[in-house]
């Protein structure tokens, strides 16, 4: 069988097929592997999998390197503050570098997910070069040669929500991230003001739901 493997920061060790993750929000990835299975490929996390018997090596946005611009080093500062309050994460293999050494280049493909207020350098066309094949939902780029066209995946089912008579309901139900960029164009901000906003007025008419929210500098 043909293998692929895949590198999806925060997913690692086959974490990107977890059928009980959150919301279902992988089933999209676990449904891509099985039709990957049907057509003779395996689709693995790339871990520490070696690169040189590989069909293809795919990245889920572009891979993080030291001469990233200084506004994303910023919020990955704010980010690994975070995670290091935790736990010590450990250091993340650098599959490109790998995977040129091991003269790949024709077998790489990037899938660029987050915009530019999130990760800057997805959208610095010189670190799209390494790349044969790019699939993104910028139709700006896409030209059918070298950017594809792909929408964002979505899960196949969801929860039965029950119904609640309207005299019940509260006024605003909130479900997003708490989040932080250092973008120009950045509305993260926004969001936290206006989930602050809603807290106090009218109190007990709101609910949040999210990741990150009873973080204190989130407050």
């Amino acid at each position: 069988m043909k293998k692929i493997l895949i590198q999806f920061p925060g997913h690692e060790h086959g974490k990107l097929f977890d059928l009980a993750s959150r919301d279902s929000c992988l089933e999209p990835f676990i449904y891509l592997r099985n039709k990957l299975g049907e057509l003779g490929y395996l689709l693995e996390t790339a871990d520490e999998h070696p690169v040189e018997s590989c069909s293809w090596i795919w990245f889920w946005d572009v891979p993080q390197s030291n001469n990233s611009p200084a506004s994303f080093r910023s919020r990955l500062d704010i980010i690994m503050r975070k995670l290091l309050r935790k736990k010590s994460l450990p250091k993340q293999r650098n599959l490109l570098r790998d995977s040129i050494r091991a003269d790949m280049h024709d077998q790489l493909a990037l899938f660029i997910g987050e915009p530019s207020v999130v990760l800057p350098q997805n959208w610095d066309t010189t670190r799209h070069d390494v790349f044969p094949i790019i699939f993104t939902w910028n139709d700006n780029y896409v030209d059918g040669k070298k950017y594809f066209k792909f929408r964002w995946p979505l899960m196949s089912s969801f929860p039965e929500v029950p119904q609640v008579p309207f005299k019940q309901k509260k006024l605003l139900t909130n479900i997003s991230g708490n989040k932080f960029s250092t973008h120009p164009d950045e509305l993260y901000s926004a969001r936290r003001e206006t989930v602050r906003h809603f807290e106090r007025y009218p109190p007990d008419q709101s609910d949040l739901y999210g990741t990150g929210w009873s973080n204190p500098e989130g407050s």
